[in-house]
């Protein structure tokens, strides 16, 4: 499925917490995760670039589409 592919990286993912949920900065992660800061705004912007795409293709969908994909979303994301 087109959405699937939108999906990101256990890495990136784990970026986009750190950084929009618990507010970490990049250097924080970057020495977590023992890459350069460069690195981390790389993936960030990355990951939210997919996350931009995700976003406008759900858009193209009915309500209740939208509901089903967000389950399944939710379930692979592991939240």
């Amino acid at each position: 499925s087109e959405w699937f592919e939108l999906i990101q990286s256990d890495e990136e993912r784990q970026i986009i917490l750190d950084r929009y949920i618990l507010g970490k900065t990049q250097m924080e992660i970057a020495n977590e995760i023992g890459i350069s800061q460069a690195q981390v705004s790389r993936l960030e912007k990355n990951a939210v670039d997919n996350i931009k795409k995700l976003v406008k293709w759900i858009l193209q969908y009915n309500a209740k589409d939208i509901w089903n994909w967000l389950k399944s979303f939710i379930i692979i994301m592991r939240w």
